[in-house]
């Protein structure tokens, strides 16, 4: 079993309806748990969440890496909650990596610059637009 697929039956209790569920369908469902966590301020599950997805992004394999940016930082911005959120719970150098996928999905110059400003604010990073 790959290891993907192992830790996240482990973690989020996953399961896998067919032999070709992929990482992609984990990164969708593992999304949109975002919200109903981080209004519960649930830390242990956004970690184990955000942990797991840094993980894949961290991953030699394109699917992990792929995966983690475009079925899943990329629609951060799609719930005000999670959009809100990007400074405190994804690392400096993701965003870096992905701000233009979420520069691309916010589609509003300003929102999307307002957003660099506040993490570099809270992260203490010179993130350019």
């Amino acid at each position: 079993m790959a290891v993907w697929r192992r830790k996240a039956i482990e973690l989020f209790g996953i399961k896998f309806e067919h032999r070709d569920f992929s990482i992609y369908e984990v990164m969708y469902e593992l999304i949109h748990r975002l919200p109903d966590l981080h209004k519960q301020n649930n830390t242990e599950k956004l970690a184990d969440i955000y942990g797991y997805v840094e993980w894949c992004y961290n991953q030699r394999a394109k699917d992990l890496w792929n995966s983690a940016g475009v079925s899943f930082y990329e629609h951060l911005p799609d719930n005000e909650i999670t959009y809100e959120q990007i400074p405190f719970w994804v690392k400096p150098y993701i965003f870096e990596d992905v701000k233009g996928l979420i520069d691309w999905r916010v589609n509003e110059t300003e929102k999307y610059r307002s957003l660099v400003d506040h993490f570099n604010e809270v992260n203490k990073t010179n993130i350019n637009y």
